[in-house]
């Protein structure tokens, strides 16, 4: 298992070390990966996590965890488009796969959640956290049974909102892509502890800009320095 970790950590340290937007030969192949989604799939700016789902799904079978609705999405855009594509996938009963234009990449939508960010941080908001994840971790369960999927690499592209999912899965490899600090009093409420969980608990942590790196590298050793490029 070591090796084996060890051989996908320096595949996927290689793969951010080309880019996964410029046109290198593709270094991951055949991998089956999951990446949570801090935006949703159909929103009007792709962000980083759906980018990096796009890039990987060239040569490998990407599976991109759509950002949940919570309660309160739900009272948002029941009315909506946005809502509409994905209800029947939300549903229990069903395994919550959307297939996309691309061929190997599919959406993962999950039930609606609870609302928690109101809550302060706490044993009582990491109770219901923990009860959200377990909704996500059950869907996702579904999905490697049906796929029959034993190997997979896990990657969070600065979604550090359910910290405890990845790792739980049991996952070849867990990678935290730490993009940014948190910027604002609102993902501090509750990121600093969760994001604190995820560098602890992922194999490998690649950092964006050196005050990352020196801050997250004092957490997680395996963390790794790989400076954004400019066109």
């Amino acid at each position: 298992m070591i090796i084996l970790q060890r051989i996908f950590c320096k595949k996927v340290f290689d793969f951010f070390c080309v880019s996964a937007y410029s046109s290198t030969k593709m270094i991951l192949k055949n991998q089956h990966i999951i990446i949570p989604g801090l935006s949703r799939f159909d929103d009007e700016l792709a962000f980083t996590g759906y980018n990096l789902a796009m890039a990987l799904a060239k040569e490998n079978f990407v599976y991109y965890i759509d950002n949940p609705f919570t309660i309160k999405d739900y009272f948002r855009y029941r009315k909506t488009k946005k809502y509409a594509i994905r209800k029947q996938y939300m549903k229990w009963r069903s395994d919550g796969l959307m297939n996309t234009q691309i061929l190997n990449l599919k959406v993962i939508i999950v039930p609606v959640l609870a609302s928690l960010h109101f809550l302060p941080e706490g044993i009582i908001y990491r109770i219901a956290l923990k009860i959200n994840e377990t909704i996500i971790k059950k869907r996702l369960k579904k999905l490697l049974a049906k796929k029959n999927i034993s190997d997979f690499i896990f990657i969070n592209a600065f979604n550090y909102y359910y910290p405890n999912v990845g790792k739980s899965l049991g996952p070849s490899l867990s990678v935290y892509y730490c993009l940014d600090p948190l910027p604002s009093e609102y993902e501090k409420k509750h990121g600093i502890k969760s994001e604190l969980i995820l560098v602890k608990k992922s194999d490998l942590v690649i950092c964006s800009s050196m005050e990352l790196y020196r801050e997250k590298i004092k957490i997680n050793p395996d963390t790794f320095f790989i400076p954004n490029a400019a066109d």
